[in-house]
């Protein structure tokens, strides 16, 4: 908000001042204070933590004062916001069991305080691990866009903001995940099905992957960070996640340390010494640190030229890819409910008889380096006598097009559509064993390009439609599709 005040001409950005202390002054006064300062330290969500804690003034207050505060330091925003709501229950707990009079005193609360800030710290750990750090901004906007979506992750917890996430902030959608759910009977909150907790054999997906030389995830010790990204069932086996992440990591436009042998040697991080607000033992930390070293091995061989990317950098692009895997087994699944329906009634797939849908194939070009991962490959069943089957591949991403002007948009969706053409488009080589039926040289006939929708949406469907028109005009033979 305050970004967009600088933009503002003067007299907007004084109107802005005025009412913004009108507000404070009204938050704030006699009355309010102690339910000012609940709300503020939750960031305006519309429920009001101050419900969730209904206690007495005092005991409020004492909440405010005490190690919520540290929590507030140690915590970023989002995830503060996000942890409070998802641990709602223990605070509730606390104003209703430690109500007493003297509590306090007898040295109660002081030592339940203590118990839930590091239950709060765990639940964010657990929520960050699985989400990534933009996954957790992600979900606080949901939580603070809907007052029944608040509701109902401080009554669920963790699986409720689990739910919420996955269903992209629909509420129905993720009522009705969690209604499917299986009950957890006590410990800590464990992921979701579907997360991928898997990690064994790949003969289901034997396509070559670049390294594929290389120990597969998982069989080195790898972090859970990334074994936790493995869905066997859905076509990401290790060697795929380990590939899409290795395209994600060199793609990342974050800012990188110097290519530098002997520096890198010098800052080589420390597993027991992560940065402040990393506690020691946290799995993206630790593939943080094995990544350093695997790229401080390539650089001394001379295998690349990039040096490795920043903690933070690495930190945001690790979320942007797991949102990335998320939008991309949503999408997949559509795709299978549309298979199913007569050809007259889809959406997605008119063009093809009988089709066949082939997730995560690995995809080779001439004159081109290594082995990519087509998201969905689409193979006509039964093509017309004596003609190839036809064949379609789909490229999604999970990109924020939603503060692009138009010069931007067009910009981002040119290069995505050109990548998408160059890498899944025209003829290819597919990878796949099942799959050498088609030959040696498979013709593309479309590539479609879809990007995620809702809140990373852009405004405005005629603007959006424009752009759209213009990249299609460009790159012909793709597709590009907002969904």
């Amino acid at each position: 908000m305050y970004a967009t005040r600088a933009h503002l001409p003067p007299p907007y950005q004084q109107a802005f001042d005025e009412i913004e202390r009108a507000l404070t002054r009204e938050h704030f006064s006699p009355g309010h204070v102690t339910l000012g300062t609940f709300d503020h330290m939750t960031f305006g969500v519309p429920l009001g933590f101050y419900s969730l804690a209904a206690g007495t003034g005092h005991g409020v207050y004492t909440l405010a004062q005490g190690q919520y505060e540290q929590a507030t330091r140690e915590l970023a925003p989002a995830a503060l916001m996000v942890g409070l709501y998802a641990g709602g229950k223990g605070v509730r707990y606390l104003s209703q069991a430690q109500g007493a009079a003297g509590a306090w005193e007898r040295g109660v609360w002081p030592q339940s305080l203590e118990l839930r800030l590091q239950a709060l710290k765990e639940a964010v750990e657990r929520l960050r691990e699985r989400l990534g750090e933009d996954g957790l901004g992600q979900l606080a906007q949901y939580i603070r866009a809907n007052r029944e979506a608040a509701v109902m992750v401080g009554a669920g917890g963790e699986p409720a903001a689990v739910a919420l996430y996955e269903a992209r902030g629909d509420l129905t959608r993720a009522q009705a995940m969690l209604s499917q759910a299986k009950p957890e009977h006590g410990g800590p909150t464990r992921p979701m099905a579907g997360t991928g907790q898997r990690v064994g054999s790949a003969a289901s997906m034997a396509d070559e992957a670049p390294g594929s030389s290389r120990k597969r995830a998982g069989a080195q010790g790898a972090p859970s960070s990334v074994a936790s990204l493995v869905d066997e069932s859905a076509g990401l086996t290790p060697e795929v996640v380990e590939a899409k992440l290795l395209w994600a990591e060199l793609e990342s436009a974050g800012s990188r340390l110097p290519a530098d042998v002997e520096f890198l040697q010098k800052a080589q991080p420390a597993r027991e010494a992560p940065p402040p607000g990393v506690p020691v033992g946290f799995a993206l930390w630790e593939e943080y640190v094995n990544y350093r070293e695997r790229r401080l091995s390539e650089l001394a061989k001379g295998q690349t030229a990039e040096g490795p990317l920043r903690w933070e950098p690495y930190e945001r692009m690790r979320g942007l890819f797991a949102r990335g895997l998320a939008f991309e087994r949503a999408i997949v699944a559509l795709l299978r409910a549309d298979a199913a329906l007569p050809p007259a009634q889809r959406l997605w797939l008119r063009d093809f008889n009988d089709p066949r849908i082939e997730t995560y194939v690995g995809v080779a070009k001439e004159g081109q380096s290594g082995v990519r991962f087509a998201d969905v490959v689409v193979i006509e069943r039964q093509p017309p006598a004596g003609q190839p089957p036809r064949v379609e591949s789909f490229s999604f991403k999970s990109r924020d097009l939603s503060l692009l002007n138009d010069e931007a948009l067009e910009a981002q969706m040119t290069a995505d559509a050109r990548d998408a053409l160059r890498y899944y488009g025209e003829t290819v080589n597919i990878r796949r064993p099942s799959l050498k039926y088609l030959g040696p040289k498979v013709q593309i006939r479309r590539v479609l390009l879809v990007y995620e929708g809702g809140a990373l949406k852009p405004e405005g469907a005629k603007r959006l439609k424009a752009v759209v028109g213009r990249v299609q005009g460009k790159i012909k033979g793709v597709e590009v599709l907002v969904q």
